[in-house]
């Protein structure tokens, strides 16, 4: 599984951390695939896209250091440290991937380099960018990751705004191919990002605009323009993209577009307050807060299905799903911090923190059953699926996390003093 998230000038955690060199790309083998844990709205999946080699430019990195060794579960880091760009960021392996809105930058933590993936492009002005997205191509994992772009006019010509797509091998950390995507703009307050790859499709999100782009043809299949103002692309798996659009009688509903081709094709959950987040592959969490307790919905992605429905007094804000068989929802937005463990094959809840003899902590990460949290400054671990304490303390608690490292983000809702950088550490058991 694969991770993704923000990365930011702020506290690394419950700790002060040190500098230093961990291992990532390589000019041949695989590492193995870690956990993901998701940003807002991204997802991974599978797809059938070629590799024909670069259709521009490549870099490349030659690793002489092994990969550092796997632990699963995770439940210590090294003391040593790899500062990190600022950016958006996805982990595979022993690489973290940073995405700005300019480039796209594999950061080995096996040789402590950084290697850009060419080719890049200025910078708009006023534009953000989502976290880059791992999947499998045929074979090939691959990370992809989106870049605006503006050409000025000349002469005759008008000026022209467009998306270049970056697909890299995650493993050699060089450019497969890139294409450049037509578009009629940008909207300043929102995120150019790439919402999910699904079945050779991959489904950019622009403001207001959604393009779906064929990975075998390295061009749009569909798009949809100049959507409503408040158009929410939750989620991309189980062949469909869930969008959360508002209807003709002030009510808002999700709707499930093929992936294939853009038809709709299920509609649900027709209400005034609604909300939806992804819940793991091919689901996601919908919320009906219309009553004085919100209704939660585990939906299945691929036919609109409830697997389960939750009564709790929880709108949450993430699920995290552990990649094994607990999914872990939270809510920090308003009144006191809530997580709730639920089964992610039937729905059914596993534990609910905060309790009267218990505090619920800010949940950081889930991977393969252990939680990581804070409590104040006190890191700590809890047990996905009985939602106890395990033994131990971290000297801080990540951010992203798969078998070989995990990344230090910070967060300045629970830490005080000095931001260092966002930094990686190498898993030691």
């Amino acid at each position: 599984m694969r991770v993704s998230g923000h990365l930011r000038n702020a506290a690394t955690g419950c700790l002060a951390l040190g500098l230093a060199v961990l291992a990532g790309c390589s000019s041949g083998g695989q590492a193995d695939k870690g956990a993901e844990a998701p940003a807002p709205g991204a997802s991974a999946g599978s797809s059938s896209v070629a590799s024909a080699g670069p259709s521009v430019g490549s870099s490349s990195v030659a690793s002489t250091s092994a990969a550092p060794a796997g632990h699963d579960p995770v439940t210590a880091f090294d003391g040593q440290t790899l500062k990190l760009s600022d950016g958006q960021v996805a982990i595979e392996g022993a690489t973290a991937w940073i995405a700005t809105v300019d480039s796209l930058t594999a950061h080995d933590t096996g040789t402590g380099t950084a290697t850009e993936i060419p080719p890049g492009a200025g910078l708009v002005s006023g534009v953000t960018v989502g976290a880059p997205v791992v999947a499998d191509i045929t074979g090939t994992t691959a990370v992809l990751s989106v870049i605006p772009f503006s050409t000025p006019g000349t002469g005759t010509q008008v000026a022209k705004n467009g998306i270049r797509l970056l697909v890299a091998d995650a493993h050699t950390c060089t450019l497969l191919w890139s294409a450049d995507l037509p578009t009629p703009g940008f909207d300043d307050k929102s995120t150019l990002r790439i919402a999910g790859v699904d079945g050779g499709t991959a489904v950019i999100v622009n403001g207001r605009d959604i393009v779906a782009v064929d990975l075998v043809k390295h061009q749009p299949a569909w798009s949809k323009e100049n959507m409503s103002k408040s158009v929410q692309v939750v989620a991309v798996g189980a062949g469909h993209v869930a969008v959360i659009e508002p209807n003709d009688f002030s009510e808002y509903q999700v709707n499930a577009f093929r992936v294939t081709d853009g038809t709709l094709d299920w509609t649900e959950a027709k209400e005034e307050r609604l909300s939806a987040i992804p819940a793991g592959p091919g689901r996601i969490m919908v919320t009906r807060n219309k009553t004085a307790r919100p209704v939660n919905a585990l939906v299945d992605l691929a036919t609109g299905r409830h697997i389960s429905e939750i009564q709790r007094d929880l709108v949450p804000d993430r699920c995290i799903d552990d990649g094994k068989s607990v999914l872990v929802c939270t809510k920090e937005s308003a009144g006191p911090l809530t997580a709730v463990g639920i089964n992610s094959a039937d729905g059914k809840v596993l534990w609910q923190l905060p309790t009267d003899e218990r505090v619920a902590p800010y949940v950081t990460a889930v991977w393969h059953g252990t939680v990581y949290g804070r409590v104040d400054n006190v890191c700590l671990m809890l047990d996905a699926v009985t939602g106890e304490d395990r033994p131990g303390q971290l000297p801080d608690s990540p951010d992203l996390v798969d078998a070989h490292i995990g990344v230090f983000l910070g967060d300045r809702r629970h830490i005080s003093g000095k931001y260092p950088e966002p930094v990686a550490r190498r898993t030691t058991g």
